[in-house]
């Protein structure tokens, strides 16, 4: 478990870029080797990625639009490589493979089983 003093650190170092870990927002113009894109809404709540595979947006499609432009950009920044990472409830699993078909899917091995 990191100590406050660790994270804020870490936190430091990463508003300063000196660490090899950036977000999609400052990536502007730029190519990066490999790119590994998270799309989860922890931290984000103007995102969600649901959207981007869901048949259901009545009334979310400013958030869809938003959503997409941020894959589109963090995805569009890989020079090699692209691993994009999405953790699913059940729910969204049928939408998600209509968009993805070829999407590698890992399941979920805690107790709950409730995301893929």
């Amino acid at each position: 478990m990191l100590t406050f003093m660790q994270k804020n650190l870490n936190y430091t170092r990463y508003l300063n870029e000196e660490t090899e870990y950036i977000t999609m927002h400052k990536t502007k113009g730029t190519s990066i080797p490999s790119v590994i894109v998270v799309m989860e809404e922890y931290f984000w709540n103007e995102y969600d990625f649901s959207l981007i595979h869901s048949q259901s947006i009545e009334g979310k499609s400013k958030k869809r639009n938003d959503s997409q432009k941020s894959i589109y950009v963090a995805c569009s920044r890989a020079k090699n490589n692209l691993i994009c990472i999405r953790v699913l409830v059940k729910d969204e699993l049928n939408d998600f493979l209509k968009v993805f078909p070829n999407a590698e899917l890992f399941k979920d091995y805690t107790e709950k089983g409730d995301c893929i």
